[in-house]
This record gives C-alpha cells, sequence and structure tokens, in this order.
C-alpha cells in the first residue's frame, strides 16, 4: 500500500509559488518582506504565505487495492500588502502561477490544481498600521 507523503507536495507548491518573485513563507510571514522599517514609515513589501490546510487520503479515484494512493489535498496562499490593490494583486500572481503548467512532485503525476474559493481582499485592522489580506485556496490531486 503506497500512501503518499504531503511534504513534497507542499515543497513543490512554494516552489511554484516563488517564481511569482514576491516573497513567499511556509506557514508563517517570510523573511524581507512587510514593513522594511519603522511600520507606516517605510517601505512595505507584499507577500504570500502558503497554508497545507488539509489531505483527503483515501481520494475518490483510489483503487480498493491501494485507496490511499490519489490523495487530494487543500492549500490556502495569503497574499499580504499595504493597500487592497497590492493584496489583490499578490494574490493574482499566485494563481497565475499556481495554474496552467502541471506542478511537479517527485514521483507523482499532477491529476488537478484548481483555485477553490477566493476570499477578496479585506483591511486587517488588528495591526498598527492596518494591512489588507487576500485569501486563495487550492485543490491539488496527484497520482503514481
Amino acid at each position: 500500500m503506497t500512501v503518499p507523503a504531503v511534504a513534497p507536495h507542499t515543497t513543490a507548491m512554494l516552489t511554484r509559488l516563488e517564481t511569482t518573485e514576491l516573497p513567499v513563507g511556509d506557514s508563517r510571514a517570510p523573511d524581507g518582506a512587510g514593513w522594511q522599517g519603522e511600520p507606516g514609515n517605510s517601505v512595505f513589501v507584499a507577500y504570500l504565505v502558503l497554508y497545507q490546510i488539509g489531505v483527503l487520503r483515501d481520494g475518490p479515484d483510489s483503487s480498493l487495492s491501494n485507496r490511499y494512493s490519489d490523495p487530494q489535498l487543500r492549500y490556502q496562499v495569503t497574499a499580504v500588502g499595504i493597500t487592497r490593490l497590492a493584496a489583490e494583486t499578490a494574490a493574482d500572481l499566485a494563481v497565475t502561477a499556481l495554474t496552467g503548467t502541471p506542478l511537479v512532485v517527485p514521483g507523482r503525476s499532477t491529476v488537478l490544481l484548481i483555485p477553490e474559493s477566493s476570499v477578496g481582499a479585506t483591511r486587517d485592522e488588528s495591526v498598527n498600521p492596518p494591512v489588507f489580506t487576500a485569501f486563495e485556496r487550492f485543490r491539488l490531486d496527484t497520482t503514481t
């Protein structure tokens, strides 16, 4: 029985997001992103954060003899910017990077990588000064 590891899938997603040329964080804000000095009085570098948010290991296309071979993975990309436009632009870059060209996961073939849902940019007033965040959720299915 083959139970594919999640980590190579997440690594492939991170690698693809890095093609946006924005700083990309693995479940946290990346180094060198955000405020470059005093918040509100310096340049803000927009960034992306990737979160692995769920795995359905018993995929619908898995055979009974190897029912865990074709997982469905869910990811969220959070785009952060100082303005609504910056957050939306960063989110658009993430969607463009992750769609179109099949993702390369060692030992696996990408069956599906699609945006599943999007939450438009919202102002986060829990930080001072406020920033904007946009959320994109993706589904990734792979097979052997």
